[in-house]
């Protein structure tokens, strides 16, 4: 398992304070080596499931990734968000429950490492959802944190987020408070389906198609959600029968999945704000335009380093 390393960087200025600034989720790590707010330097690596899956420790994971890091700068102080703080983590850091603000998670940081080299991590936040089961997010509170810092606008009134990813959250943002939030395992379904089931004769790799991604989320408005399991059978007949390609069938395959989350959580009375990586925040977007919703989209990354430096400066 191999972590990408970080390629040799320049000393900052003096004044600024390094420090160390990572989301390390279920399947990627991403740290950024910060003087004050500005990045200077950034690595990627395994997240924590196949680090795990594959032995490794986690905390001896990080160390080795920054050494580099501390050999040319010295130690340096670390806040982390995301799985990292999760039970496969580095550490169990208790939930926050809903509903919660940034100084509610700011409480509840807590330091994993001490030392030269101290590294805390930021709690997730929990809620029981409107099906009545227990529900919970890691990494995207900070991502929220983030977008309210970037936009002051969404600590205020009442707002409507999605953060689509591997587990999706769908989130209630009400004067800075997140008050309620939903889980949907769109992303790690579709690449389940992609890489583990017959639907597709192409590789999952193939470029995802606009066109067939739109007939997908139409398919599955006409019919319906509760057809789900047998619309996505489609995605291998239509291929076999209708001349579709790999392209397109990924695109329709995702299209389904995408369109079925949206069509169950669509609230048409407030815009939608999208927060997550471009690609994946467009294809929501253009779900989302089928059933008359607007969208705002802001970059995820940028929001995560956004709340991370927020929280880091707040003192956390």
């Amino acid at each position: 398992m191999v972590i990408n390393p970080p390629a040799p960087t320049t000393v900052p200025p003096m004044h600024d304070a390094l420090s160390i600034v990572g989301d390390w989720g279920t399947s990627h790590m991403r740290l950024f080596l910060c003087a004050g707010t500005q990045v200077i330097d950034q690595l990627s690596g395994p997240g924590i499931a196949p680090l795990r899956a594959a032995g490794i420790d986690v905390a001896g994971a990080y160390h080795r990734a920054v050494e580099p890091w501390f050999a040319l700068h010295g130690p340096m102080p670390a806040l982390l968000c995301g799985t990292v703080g999760a039970n496969i983590g580095w550490a169990q850091i208790p939930y926050i429950d809903c509903p919660a603000d940034v100084a509610a998670i700011t409480s509840g940081v807590m330091r994993v490492a001490d030392g030269p080299a101290p590294v805390a991590i930021i709690p997730g936040i929990a809620t029981i959802n409107a099906l009545g089961a227990p529900d919970i997010m890691r990494g995207e509170e900070t991502q929220i944190i983030g977008a309210m810092a970037l936009h002051p606008m969404l600590a205020q009134g009442d707002y409507h987020l999605c953060l689509p990813g591997t587990h999706s959250k769908w989130v209630t943002l009400s004067a800075g408070r997140m008050t309620a939030f939903h889980s949907a395992m769109t992303g790690e379904l579709f690449a389940a389906l992609a890489q583990h089931s017959i639907l597709l004769d192409q590789s999952p790799a193939d470029p995802l198609c606009n066109d067939a991604f739109l007939a997908g989320v139409a398919r599955i408005k006409a019919v319906g959600g509760d057809q789900l399991l047998s619309l996505l059978f489609e995605t291998r007949t239509r291929q076999l029968r209708s001349g579709m390609s790999g392209a397109q069938a990924t695109g329709f395959l995702s299209g389904l999945l995408i369109g079925a989350e949206i069509a169950a959580t669509r609230r048409k009375d407030q815009p939608l704000v999208l927060i997550g990586s471009p690609r994946l925040t467009q294809l929501y977007t253009l779900a989302a335009g089928t059933h008359g919703i607007s969208c705002t989209m802001i970059d995820g990354d940028v929001a995560v380093l956004a709340g991370l430096h927020a929280m880091r400066d707040g003192g956390a």
